[in-house]
């Protein structure tokens, strides 16, 4: 909030050049003296994964700069959109909505999150805020679906048809390749970059490594994520563990979810001073330690026979179609909507429905 003097910001320019310059010797000099080595992925057109070894020492020497100066010295927002392989953008989600149909729940769930991709990459696309010189940028846009590359290849698992196989991943593979080959992306260890990964990330946690973006590249974890939830966000067990910085977390960036508004109703409800019918409600399978709590809690005389509670637990395609038919009556009539962690322990879909609804 104070004023701060030219003699004041000369010197903090030269503290910052001077940190710059000592963070990477720093870094050079502990990676060295510890050898670490990172594993690097690569999947040939064939469909086998390569591995190599990349010194850390001498990566960073090689690529690194840390400098963030000329991006915070900017008061708007640039954003500069790597020209990356056709396959890994909106393409992607092409191929996908053509081969595979709207049927089954899994299907459905995917398709909403590739609404919400497609939603947030036009929104950025359309912004206003895009520079097609690097140099003036101070964010940098990775137009890669990486969700929908390795659903892509997990549609296609049991094909013996390898380039349709192993489409997804080396596509990944073709995008990690250019990316190295930039001196924006490698020159602050990609931590000015972003992507977009809709609903959940991941949408899908897998072990085999293969669909995992972070093996392709030393720095992929870096990268900031634009996206409405995170698997592990909120979970509290973390909390008590040691080895895991909380920090992480701040590479997020929030988006809500996919909710329509209708902004005349729910004008016309924050008007309504009539008292609703249902005091506490929850519709939803039981997926984590608290649901199944709540779940016999709610079996107890004196809540499964009063009227103002309304709890409803069961499987979760039946539970996805009921809601889809009476869930906006239901949180247009329930003065408390309860939003428990299942897969998710943070506010959920669930949640942004409820608000929207009034």
């Amino acid at each position: 909030s104070e004023e701060v003097s030219p003699d004041q910001l000369v010197n903090a320019k030269k503290l910052s050049s001077y940190v710059n310059s000592h963070l990477l010797e720093d870094l050079i000099e502990i990676n060295a003296a510890h050898n670490l080595v990172d594993k690097v992925r690569r999947v040939r057109d064939d469909g086998h994964e390569e591995v190599s070894k990349v010194d850390r020492s001498e990566y960073i020497k090689s690529r690194i700069h840390f400098d963030f100066r000329s991006q915070v010295d900017k008061s708007d927002v640039r954003i500069y959109v790597h020209p990356l392989p056709e396959c890994a953008g909106p393409k992607s989600v092409d191929v996908l909505y053509e081969d595979f149909p709207p049927t089954g729940a899994w299907t459905l769930y995917v398709r909403q999150h590739l609404e919400q991709i497609l939603a947030i990459d036009e929104g950025i696309m359309r912004s206003g805020h895009l520079v097609s010189d690097p140099s003036k940028a101070t964010v940098f846009y990775v137009r890669a679906f990486w969700s929908a590359l390795v659903e892509l290849d997990l549609r296609y698992d049991d094909s013996t048809d390898f380039m349709l196989h192993y489409q997804g991943v080396r596509c990944i593979s073709e995008v990690f390749d250019h990316l190295r080959k930039d001196p924006y992306y490698m020159r602050n260890a990609a931590y000015d970059h972003f992507f977009v990964a809709g609903i959940h990330h991941p949408v899908n946690p897998i072990d085999q490594s293969r669909f995992h973006i972070e093996k392709y590249d030393p720095f992929a974890d870096n990268m900031m994520i634009m996206v409405a939830s995170q698997r592990d966000y909120g979970f509290a067990d973390r909390l008590f563990t040691n080895e895991v910085s909380l920090y992480a977390n701040l590479k997020f960036i929030w988006s809500p979810f996919p909710s329509k508004l209708d902004c005349r109703r729910l004008e016309r409800f924050g008007q309504d001073r009539t008292k609703r019918d249902v005091a506490v409600a929850f519709v939803g399978s039981i997926l984590s330690r608290v649901r199944s709590w709540v779940e016999e809690l709610s079996k107890l005389p004196e809540i499964s026979s009063d009227p103002r509670f309304h709890f409803s637990f069961g499987d979760t395609v039946d539970i996805r179609s009921s809601m889809s038919n009476q869930g906006s009556e239901l949180y247009a009539n329930v003065d408390f909507c309860l939003i428990m962690p299942g897969h998710m322990h943070d506010l959920t879909k669930r949640a942004y429905d409820a608000m929207a609804r009034a």
